[in-house]
């Protein structure tokens, strides 16, 4: 639905200011306060976009293209989305300055891929849109597989993590979130 298409738009650059602060380091020096306040914005924007009628409410059809009815907290997702990807990218320049050697050389590569993505992302899936123009909306995800296909060459060619430490902790994840699921699901057909 288009209101899912919102919220992930929520919690991309949250985590791209997180690698960008944690990056090569990997260590997050904000204080619980400072994360937990961090966190909490971009929660409250995801937790309303899924509210019926606040951010989109409603879709039509404009022609060819299907298009979407926006609500009166439209306006305050838009901002929200544009000021954080403002500050992920203006750390990410930061970090690539600060860096140098083959660091900087990974940041470089995925600098570039996320000011591409970000950039095109934000014209088509967010600016167009709030214009009235939906003729390119469909478009909006590509770009984040070219940003993951960017990242994953800047992995592999650049080693910017440990492959097989990454591999073991993604296994171990879908593991949890598996037996989760399945915890979950019994105990609710339990329930019937």
């Amino acid at each position: 639905s288009a209101q899912m298409f919102y919220v992930s738009g929520c919690i991309i650059p949250v985590f791209i200011i997180l690698f960008a602060e944690t990056f090569p380091r990997q260590e997050l020096h904000y204080s619980k306060l400072k994360l937990w306040l961090f966190l909490t914005f971009p929660t409250i924007i995801c937790i309303s976009a899924l509210i019926p009628g606040w951010v989109v409410k409603g879709t039509g059809m404009d022609g060819l293209y299907k298009t979407i009815i926006y609500g009166p907290g439209y306006g305050i997702l838009f901002g929200y989305i544009a000021i954080y990807f403002t500050i992920a990218l203006a750390l990410m320049f930061k970090k690539y300055i600060q860096l140098k050697g083959i660091e900087k050389k990974q940041v470089e590569i995925i600098g570039i891929s996320v000011y591409f993505a970000t950039f095109s992302a934000l014209c088509v899936s967010l600016v167009m849109p709030t214009l009235g123009n939906f003729s390119l909306f469909w478009a909006g995800p590509f770009f984040s597989g070219y940003m993951l296909l960017t990242i994953a060459y800047a992995i592999v060619r650049y080693g910017l993590f440990e492959i097989k430490l990454a591999t073991t902790e993604f296994i171990v994840l879908i593991t949890w979130l598996l037996m989760f699921g399945k915890i979950f699901f019994n105990s609710t057909n339990s329930e019937r």
